[in-house]
């Protein structure tokens, strides 16, 4: 039991280790690309995604430092002889690789089941709110008498009150519509009234006029996930906590009997974190 517990609590420190590196790697991708939307953000809106973005990152991280964090120890026992030392003892290769499979089987069964309340599709829900909300903000952050672009949208309007603009010109494309009034509804659209639409086509230019005219703003939110993407995205984390439960017999006795240098031990370590990526992704697209 001594030697039990000596492995399966280094292999879990080393485990961490590596998770925090991998964690703090995959967090500033992430967060590359949505850090400006949490400074506008509801400090309350802010907070539930950094603890969303921070738990799928942390289960992501866990999942792929399985292997590298294996090697390491593998690596760290056999520099120190510490294999030497049980095989004195009568214990062998089969009994040291039982503690670190319990282990990964723990991690891997319960990263598995976590993987369907926490996974990327989840996590771009929230990005898409998100942006919906920022995309709001700035709109309503628009002095009036000055021009809004964004992409194919111009926006302007004579003065607002809330969420209600009056006198507003809006350029879509090649098309201009004017408006009495505008409101800014709660999914995402500016609905324009009593408007004058400007375009031209096969030559001519066309006036047309209409009681309302609405604009998506191409941030409108949809509350409810796409079953088929939730389902692949939820097997992708499965798939990618099941596979070193199969895979780390094979991953451990290689490095046992192949390895010899630290750097060939992260290489191939990296190797087979690769093949669980990959393995991961087969099983999501095939979904």
């Amino acid at each position: 039991m001594l030697f039990t517990d000596y492995l399966i609590k280094r292999y879990l420190k080393s485990l961490l280790s590596v998770s925090v590196l991998f964690f703090l790697f995959i967090l500033s991708i992430q967060f590359f690309d949505t850090l400006h939307f949490l400074f506008t953000m509801p400090l309350k809106d802010s907070l539930s995604f950094l603890l969303l973005i921070g738990i799928y990152t942390f289960v992501l991280s866990l999942s792929l430092s399985v292997f590298v964090a294996g090697g390491n120890l593998i690596y760290h026992l056999k520099e120190h002889k510490i294999f030497h030392t049980f095989y004195t003892f009568g214990v062998s290769d089969k009994k040291i690789l039982l503690p670190l499979l319990l282990a990964v089987a723990t991690i891997s069964l319960t990263g598995a089941i976590t993987s369907y309340f926490v996974n990327y599709q989840k996590l771009s829900h929230v990005i898409k709110y998100l942006k919906f909300q920022f995309g709001k903000q700035v709109l309503l952050t628009i002095p009036p008498r000055s021009f809004f672009a964004e992409k194919e949208l111009s926006f302007f309007f004579d003065k607002r009150e809330g969420n209600r603009f009056h006198r507003v010109v809006v350029k879509i494309g090649e098309e201009i519509v004017t408006a009495k009034s505008a409101q800014l509804t709660a999914k995402g659209f500016l609905v324009l009234e009593k408007t004058s639409l400007f375009t031209s086509t096969v030559g001519y230019n066309v006036i047309m006029k209409s009681d309302e005219y609405r604009v998506g703003l191409g941030n409108s939110f949809l509350y409810k996930p796409p079953a088929k993407k939730f389902l692949k995205n939820a097997l992708f984390g499965v798939a990618i906590f099941l596979f070193p439960l199969f895979v780390f017999p094979l991953f451990f006795f290689f490095l046992l009997k192949r390895v010899s240098s630290r750097f060939s031990c992260y290489l191939w370590s990296l190797g087979f974190t690769f093949l669980q990526f990959a393995f991961a992704l087969i099983v999501k697209a095939l979904v």
